[in-house]
């Protein structure tokens, strides 16, 4: 039988100062705080790896060009694994005011991260160890250079939205990533389209093909006027807004927009989409060769013509005709749309919601509900008196203890007494109705893609419906108590042989 003889690895010495950079940086002020293990495995990364053939992989040979200038104190080869020096205290740079340096926590957050001692900078091991060789350019970040910036280590990058047709801030939202990642969206069709892949090949030209002066334009444009809208629409879903400040808001905004329908508006529009064209490298287009002019055909020789025939599409060369054929336009119709939405009728109709607030200055005053009373065909005497007795029902119920605070809880009072208060009721009502969106309902079509599964395919639309309500009220459910539940169930099927403990 053979005979196993176990060695114990020897304690690799630590090396003086000034013999090593890594533990010159290391031993300064004494500022680590490792244990055995990890100084083994730090100073363990000087001796070089050795692999058999047959765990070398394919990708070594292009490993080691992206290697060979990078800090030594980092991973050469994939088996070896990230690595990771854990410090009291690393390295710091000044910024402004202020000193910046690596977080320790980062190695958490991001499994690919390594850090070099002696260039004080970042990596990513998986970059370095398995990307192409000059697919990441000769001076990428996290590859040979490093990353260093600390200031901007923990901003949030700017992913691309999904599109909506209802929300004014993902649109927003939408424009103003493609904005800011633009270099990148080109870099990556152009990496596409030089792909074996054919169809996606073709989809990345196609692409490119409409990433063009013009489409820049209308970029920045969208993004400058959505940008002026986007504050309203987040204020606008506030559950806490008062209905009647929407009108005044509403107001400053369309003026801001019509004060932007200038011409230095749109030289300012124009000179920021040409200095991002030319740092994205977008060619300027050819200006369009001179047409002779079109003839009327001979069927409409003898009508008068009064709109063209054919339009010649405007480029990026003709300012003047993306000017009248999109600056103008474009503003013209959002200040027409807003103003349609918010008009005059609308904003009766809104403060009149206010006046039905019980925490509103303007509570139950004629002033403010007789222009929504008669915006519904209410009559004004009619509602004059039904405001008179509301106000000595009220006075009634705060004698009793009995006080309201929000709309709705006016329209449960008013419930019992609503064929006495039959105007009042009706406009309590359409003010609690008036808010109500589509999200309700768009959440219910969520829900039921998740309730009506393969396996419940065959169960009916009542019990599909229950459970829907279920989910779709989540928090009333989770507050329901279970026990009652099951004595309510157990009462109403005494016949079942399940015993319900």
């Amino acid at each position: 039988m053979d005979r196993f003889v176990i060695h114990k690895k020897p304690r690799v010495e630590r090396s003086p100062p000034n013999a090593d950079p890594v533990s010159k940086a290391a031993e300064e002020g004494e500022e680590k705080e490792e244990s055995d293990s990890e100084r083994e495995n730090r100073e363990g990364a000087r001796a070089e790896v050795a692999l058999p053939e047959h765990l070398v992989d394919v990708n070594t040979a292009s490993t080691a060009t992206a290697t060979s200038s990078t800090p030594s104190d980092l991973s050469q080869t994939p088996a070896e694994g990230p690595r990771r020096p854990v410090l009291r205290r690393y390295p710091a740079t000044r910024v402004g005011q202020q000193d910046r340096f690596f977080n320790r926590k980062w190695y958490e957050e991001n499994i690919w991260l390594e850090y070099s001692i002696l260039k004080d900078c970042a990596f990513c091991f998986a970059c370095r160890h398995f990307s192409r060789v000059g697919s990441h350019g000769e001076k990428a970040a996290f590859i040979q250079n490093g990353y260093h910036n600390w200031r901007k280590a923990t901003e949030q990058p700017v992913e691309l939205k999904r599109l909506s047709d209802t929300r004014w801030s993902c649109q927003y939202s939408a424009l103003w990533a493609v904005q800011k990642t633009l270099p990148v969206i080109l870099a990556i069709l152009k990496d596409i389209k030089l792909q074996p892949h054919a169809r996606r090949s073709t989809d990345a030209r196609a692409l490119l093909s409409l990433i063009d002066e013009e489409f820049i334009l209308h970029l920045i444009l969208f993004e400058d006027l959505f940008r002026t809208a986007k504050f309203m629409s987040d204020t606008l879903q506030s559950p806490n807004l008062l209905l009647e400040t929407a009108t005044d808001l509403a107001y400053s905004v369309i003026t801001t927009i019509k004060e932007k329908r200038t011409e230095d508006t749109w030289r300012a529009i124009w000179s920021k989409a040409k200095g991002l064209c030319a740092k994205v490298g977008v060619a300027p287009q050819k200006p369009p060769h001179e047409r002779r002019q079109s003839q009327p055909p001979h069927h409409l020789q003898d009508f008068i013509v009064e709109a063209p025939i054919e339009t010649e599409h405007p480029t990026m060369s003709s300012p003047d005709a993306l000017r009248t054929s999109s600056f103008y336009p474009v503003i013209d119709r959002l200040v027409n749309e807003m103003t349609r939405r918010f008009s005059t009728e609308a904003g009766a109709v809104l403060t009149g919601t206010s006046a039905l607030n019980p925490k509103h200055a303007t509570f139950l005053q004629k002033e403010s509900l007789f222009p929504m009373a008669q915006h519904y065909g209410i009559r004004e005497d009619n509602l004059l008196a039904e405001i008179h007795q509301v106000h000595r029902l009220l006075e009634r119920k705060e004698e009793q203890g009995v006080t309201v605070s929000s709309t709705l809880e006016f329209l449960a009072l008013l419930k019992p007494y609503k064929d006495a208060f039959v105007d009042l009721y009706k406009l309590l009502s359409i003010s609690v109705t008036l808010p109500v969106s589509s999200a309700s309902c768009e959440r219910s079509f969520s829900c039921m893609r998740r309730v009506k599964t393969y396996l419940r395919n065959r169960t009916g639309d009542a019990r599909h419906s229950n459970l829907a309500l279920l989910s779709i009220s989540a928090a009333r459910t989770k507050a329901l108590d279970v026990r009652k539940i099951i004595d309510a169930f157990a009462l109403n099927h005494s016949n079942r042989r399940i015993v319900l403990l």
